[in-house]
This record gives structure tokens, sequence and C-alpha cells, in this order.
């Protein structure tokens, strides 16, 4: 039986952490399970690190939840509490955000 790559090595890789050694390295260079999984993560890191600012959600206007609820025909005590629920903003996207707002 083929002994794969610790699934916590794979990810640091992932990360763009260089292999701790060279059975790594080797086993990484032959093995094609470790190799799609390091190769799938590290495009998921790609992705996630290419967020930015202005990437952020934003808080639909109350019309959007009013037809919402009237399309479901929900009663207008149903309202949620938008504040409790808005996202968290990015790291350092605040002042940018207001700038553009």
């Amino acid at each position: 039986m083929v002994q794969h790559i610790d699934p916590e090595v794979i990810a640091l890789v992932a990360l763009g952490e260089p292999a701790a050694d060279d059975a790594t390295r080797s086993h990484l260079a032959t093995c094609p399970q470790c190799a799609e999984e390091v190769a799938s993560l590290a495009a998921t890191v790609r992705t996630a690190r290419s967020v930015t600012p202005a990437d952020a959600l934003v808080m639909p206007p109350p019309q959007v939840w009013e037809g919402i609820r009237g399309a479901l025909s929900l009663s207008p005590a149903l309202d949620p509490d938008t504040a409790a629920t808005r996202p968290a903003p990015l790291p350092g996207a605040g002042d940018e955000l207001a700038a553009r707002r």
C-alpha cells in the first residue's frame, strides 16, 4: 500500500511552504493523487488570495428584502435584524469602501 503525504503537509505545500524533506518532494513528483490534491488546494489558495476590498459583499437595500418577504408571503414581523447579519468587512477594506460610498 502506498504511503501518501500527510494532509497537513499537503495543505502547507499548497499554501506555498516548501516541502519539508526530499522524500516529500520525491513523492509529490511521482504520485498523481497527492500532486492533484496539492494543485487543487493551491488553486483554492490563489482564489482566496485574489480577493480584494472591491469584492466585499454589499448589503442589499431594504426593498430587496421587502420583495423577498412579499414573494414568500412572509409577515413583516419576521423582519430580521439586518445589522446583526451583515457580512464582516474584509481586513483593510474599511477605508477604501468608505471612500467609494
